[in-house]
């Protein structure tokens, strides 16, 4: 069959669907209350299996858990072979999953496909973790994240030495165009400290708890963190210390950081 300009049903969308000379039929529904998106494919009697393709597809684009009761979604057929699905999301962007010709599902939005992308990179110690992370691109947020990952085991002000290797993994969502999508998330870290390697692998269990291991398998739960800024210099440690103001030694009940201005904060 020849293949045609995509409908206007497909609105501001990318389709990578076929079209064929077979009209293409959609239908609206709304996910009730407490129900999944597996639940309401079964009601437009689309095959489980395809169901769970298409929930992985999404998984890429959003957190399909999240979605509410209220959402609408168009869902598209050519004849009883299902094509795919369409939503709105919170920010008013158009989302959508269909399927190609070599019948896989996509997601996409309206500014193209949109992919999982992971990135390497290695890099040296020169100054703070933070700093020699950021100079080879690392974003602030996959920083933060290292160092709640390895908060248990490395001192970041201590235990590195100049030059330590490093390796950072990790995958972020975007569009053809470039476009970030949702919030990047890291994988895997190793770091050289003056004694050891340490690594740490992110990994989401049957549960579907999320955390980070060690290359034995033994989590690394995150109960306090030894310091809150990461990797920051200690102004003025716990103990005894002469007070600034005052001008005579007095205990020091807390630890003070100094960081530049708009340096996060993890909570």
């Amino acid at each position: 069959p020849a293949i045609k300009e995509p409908p206007l049903v497909f609105d501001n969308v990318s389709p990578t669907i076929e079209i064929t000379d077979k009209p293409i039929t959609s239908t609206t529904l709304t996910l009730k209350k407490n129900e999944t998106l597996s639940g309401l494919l079964k009601r437009a009697k689309v095959p489980l299996s395809k169901s769970l393709e298409v929930a992985k597809a999404l998984e890429i684009v959003c957190d399909i858990k999240k979605l509410q009761a209220g959402q609408n979604f168009e869902i598209f057929f050519i004849e009883d072979d299902f094509q795919g699905l369409k939503f709105e999301n919170k920010k008013g962007e158009t989302i959508s999953v269909l399927k190609n010709q070599n019948n896989e599902f996509i997601p996409q939005s309206k500014e193209g496909i949109i992919e999982n992308k992971r990135f390497v990179l290695n890099g040296t110690l020169q100054g703070t973790f933070s700093e020699s992370a950021q100079k080879i691109g690392i974003p602030s947020r996959i920083v933060q994240q290292v160092i709640l990952a390895l908060d248990d085991k490395v001192d970041f002000s201590k235990d590195l030495k100049p030059s330590a290797p490093f390796k950072v993994i990790y995958e972020q969502k975007m569009t053809q165009t470039e476009k970030l999508i949702g919030k990047s998330q890291l994988l895997y870290v190793s770091v050289t400290t003056h004694t050891k390697t340490v690594r740490r692998y992110f990994f989401i269990d049957s549960m579907g708890v999320r955390g980070y291991y060690d290359e034995n398998g033994q989590s690394t739960p995150q109960t306090i963190m030894k310091r809150p800024l990461g990797n920051v210099r200690v102004s003025s440690p716990f103990g005894m210390r002469l007070h600034p103001i005052l001008g005579y030694q007095i205990r020091h009940k807390g630890v003070d950081f100094a960081a530049p201005l708009g340096t996060p904060v993890p909570a």
